[in-house]
């Protein structure tokens, strides 16, 4: 492989020199990946744990109560059409 015609020996150096290159960024992009996802884990464990402690205080108001029978539902429906009306008048 070695000649005297310099082309392969020219060649030589920048082969390695390439080869070395695409090796260090193959390892560069492998470590960014391992430590990317490494990461996301450990801060769904941390996410988890914060979740774990914090008691859940939320609730929800209590419902309405529904009109019974059919002469307090149109009453309710009264109630809130002139409701509406007034919001709108205040506007």
């Amino acid at each position: 492989m070695y000649s005297n015609g310099g082309l392969i020996l020219t060649m030589e150096p920048q082969l390695s020199d390439r080869i070395a290159k695409a090796l260090t960024w193959v390892a560069l992009v492998f470590a960014a990946g391992f430590i990317g996802y490494f990461g996301r884990y450990a801060s769904k464990l941390l996410l988890a744990r914060l979740h774990k402690r914090k008691p859940e205080t939320t609730s929800s108001p209590p419902a309405p109560e529904r009109p019974t029978t059919k002469e307090e539902f149109k009453l309710a429906k009264k109630r809130r059409k002139a409701d509406q009306k007034k919001a709108k008048k205040a506007l």
